[in-house]
């Protein structure tokens, strides 16, 4: 990712003095978000899907990023007709 910095001012005027504060939200650092995972149908008929993420779409920043173990297991049952899915 290479974001365009990000940044609030805020002007406060109290009496008759003025005040300005400006905070940066993203910086223009670039970064790196990722993912990588695999997956695997046993032959008892059991699915396994596993996910190491690195930053989901929602974070921003170098500093902001996070580590995620996304897991799912699931087998179908009944014909095909119902699927029992842990997450």
């Amino acid at each position: 990712m290479f974001p365009e910095e990000i940044d609030v001012v805020t002007d406060v005027v109290a009496n008759g003095d003025s005040l300005q504060d400006r905070v940066v939200l993203l910086d223009d650092r670039p970064y790196a978000t990722w993912t990588l995972g695999g997956d695997y149908m046993f032959p008892s008929g059991w699915y396994l899907n596993l996910q190491w993420a690195h930053g989901l779409f929602l974070e921003r920043g170098a500093g902001q990023l996070h580590n995620y173990l996304l897991s799912k297991l699931e087998r179908q049952l009944f014909r095909e007709t119902v699927t029992l899915t842990l997450k």
